[in-house]
């Protein structure tokens, strides 16, 4: 029996409307987040808790087709072939695409006549009004579903602004920048530079492989499924054209600082060694490749900017889970003047990744996962930082105050807002040390917030509250924190108050260091605790402005030992003793 295609789904977000091919197998979310078309807020990537990919069943039918074009990506209208000019759209608009095709809707799709059943979390999460006005978890179903249906998405979904600055009077008309990039799985960060190190522009945004999964492990299943992997390139690379035709002068070279699995999906690397134990790594960087085409050999896809990228130089991969992002971080702490021994680089994301570095010859190294809870993923209100976003709470005689960097009302909270509001709840004695919520705690001020306890959960106000399910994450990922620090200081045997430590990441430079120590997640006593910012960009924009330093951290990674603290016979048992506050 013949099975009639299925109809594409048309998807409106901010303003922008366009189709999208339904693929059978797939979830909705994937579909929609990995289209390129729309930027991945800090999805929790199917664990069906944040809420953020919520999509609404708008109408069953779209309008009659008027011509016969195709409907796949593939069939999608082509940029010149070349980095887009600057202004061009990043995201083709309804027009650009011409007119629904007239491939025919699958008999189930013809019959729909309501949005998909709704599943009971959906009613929890989303609200019994939401539901019946047609919202539903894009992770909770499957593309099929959308076939032949108007999808709305919320209008936080539109593609974000890059927050950048650009100072156009510092170049001659015949200047090239440098691009320095920090490849994150949650974010993509970017720096432009002239060859004297001058930033010209810098931004952030989603990594648009998100809707792939919140972490390593989940972007790594996706990149082995057909397709998957130069899909997940060619997001990137589109993404890199996007800020290249931004900025106001050719680039003449990159740096990407990444972990090795988002370089080997980048490059198009072998990744088998990363999917399964005992870890292997295929490719160990240190290379500058040439004319990298932002449309992939191979790609079904024909829609977006044509050409190749600038070269780009790849940074040491230095083992498994520890990569160029981190020995990029590693040349720029060596490269401070006043850089004493030892220190250690902590840089905290959906892995954490450690760097004791005992002398500047001498460098024990070690990964653990953490998981995307303290990038703002997985948690039941979590998110990037943005103008509605909690990243700090403070306690005043009003009970506990969010701050948000905008001053606007918190609505959601950032990782760093999460571990804030930990570490207060621990001092004010609502939070015992082992995660639980204290229901008759000693201090006025702690009973007084007690009273937004109610079933495991602490309410904040109408829009903010707290799970035993979020604490319970963030245990977890304090535990492997602090026992990846105790085993690399056990190793080398050096006392915590001779210790350095430079917090790393985009969560590094904005966490309070006394809350990581209330929380345990760094020993007390230390040497000193210092906010290190963005060290793999500044370490990618180093070795872009002085080509010499690429010998020096081939040097550094070449001096680094791993410890596998995962692989100790102790780590269940050390793990639970760290599983406190």
């Amino acid at each position: 029996m013949k099975t009639l295609p299925l109809a594409p789904c048309r998807i409106e977000c901010g303003g922008t409307s366009f189709h999208l091919s339904v693929q059978a197998g797939q979830s909705l979310s994937e579909l929609i987040w990995l289209s390129g078309q729309v930027a991945a807020p800090a999805l929790c990537s199917g664990i069906g808790r944040c809420g953020q990919c919520r999509v609404r069943f708008v109408a069953p039918a779209l309008p009659k087709p008027s011509n016969a074009a195709s409907a796949s990506a593939c069939n999608l209208p082509s940029a010149p072939s070349s980095v887009p000019a600057k202004g061009s759209p990043s995201v083709p608009n309804e027009a650009s695409l011409g007119a629904l095709p007239a491939s025919p809707p699958s008999a189930d799709a013809i019959a729909a006549s309501a949005p998909p059943a709704p599943l009971p979390d959906e009613y929890s999460i989303l609200g019994e009004e939401a539901v019946a006005q047609g919202w539903r978890l894009a992770c909770r179903h499957a593309a099929e579903q959308a076939a032949g249906w108007l999808l709305e998405l919320p209008k936080s979904s539109a593609r974000s602004e890059r927050e950048s600055f650009v100072q156009p009077a510092a170049l001659s008309p015949k200047s090239s920048l440098l691009l320095a990039v920090d490849l994150g799985t949650t974010s993509l960060c970017w720096q432009a530079i002239t060859a004297q190190g001058q930033v010209i522009a810098q931004g952030r945004q989603p990594n648009p492989q998100a809707g792939a999964g919140a972490d390593i492990m989940q972007r790594l299943h996706k990149a082995q499924q057909p397709q998957g992997k130069v899909h997940l390139s060619w997001l990137v690379r589109q993404a890199l054209a996007g800020i290249i035709a931004s900025l106001p002068a050719p680039v003449s070279e990159l740096c990407l600082a990444a972990n090795p699995a988002m370089t080997g999906i980048f490059l198009l690397h072998d990744i088998t060694g990363l999917c399964a134990a005992p870890y292997t790594l295929a490719h160990h960087g240190n290379i500058l490749v040439h004319a990298l085409p932002l449309q992939p050999e191979g790609l079904n896809v024909c829609h977006g900017a044509q050409g190749t990228l600038p070269p780009v130089f790849v940074p040491p991969q230095l083992f498994p889970f520890i990569g160029g992002d981190v020995s990029a971080g590693l040349l720029a702490l060596s490269q401070l003047p006043e850089v004493q021994y030892p220190f250690l680089l902590a840089d905290m994301g959906t892995n954490g990744e450690f760097i004791l570095a005992q002398s500047p010859s001498t460098f024990l190294a070690a990964s653990v996962p953490l998981g995307p809870a303290l990038e703002g993923c997985g948690l039941t209100l979590g998110d990037v930082a943005g103008a509605h976003t909690a990243t700090a709470f403070s306690l005043s005689p009003l009970g506990l105050q969010p701050q948000t960097p905008s001053g606007l009302p918190a609505q959601r909270i950032s990782g760093t807002g999460y571990l804030s509001l930990l570490a207060t709840l621990v001092r004010v004695g609502l939070l015992d040390r082992e995660g639980h919520f204290v229901h008759h705690p000693v201090s006025p001020l702690a009973r007084r917030l007690a009273q937004g306890l109610q079933a495991g959960c602490l309410h904040l106000s109408p829009e903010l509250y707290l799970t035993s399910h979020d604490v319970e994450a963030l245990l977890k990922v304090k535990a492997a924190f602090s026992l990846a620090i105790e085993s690399l200081l056990n190793a080398a045997a050096v006392p915590a108050n001779a210790l350095t430590v430079f917090l790393a990441g985009a969560l590094g430079e904005h966490v309070q260091p006394h809350d990581l120590v209330t929380l345990g997640f760094l020993p007390a006593g230390l040497c000193s605790i210092q906010a290190a910012g963005n060290t793999a960009l500044q370490g990618a924009a180093l070795l872009l402005q002085k080509p010499a330093l690429r010998d020096t951290v081939a040097a550094l990674a070449k001096q680094c030992c791993l410890l596998p603290v995962a692989e100790s016979a102790t780590f269940t048992h050390d793990y639970m003793r760290h599983m406190r506050f």
